[in-house]
């Protein structure tokens, strides 16, 4: 299986332990996506865990954690979306 896919996979499961309630499972999958990641360099990958690390924080009640990870992802959703557009603004 590519590494790509693999990713993907997990980031499926914490997205299965968000719905389940089951924050902590949720947050070890987003941390060893967000850990592996930063080989293949796969923004949209990266913004969804860390918008999804952010909402496993707050749901467990961590709202300085999940305000760091909800603040990296738009930043960089933002960042990706100038690029596309050729803005910089």
């Amino acid at each position: 299986m590519p590494l790509r896919d693999y990713l993907e996979l997990r980031l499926a499961e914490a997205f299965w332990a968000l719905m389940r309630e089951d924050s902590d499972a949720a947050i070890e999958l987003l941390e060893f996506v967000l850990k592996a990641e930063r080989e293949l360099a796969d923004e949209s990958l990266i913004i969804l865990a860390h918008f999804w690390k952010g909402r496993a924080h707050r749901k467990k009640g961590e709202y300085g954690k999940a305000f760091e990870h909800v603040v990296e992802a738009r930043h960089r959703a933002e960042t990706m979306r100038a690029e596309k557009t050729g803005g910089g603004d």
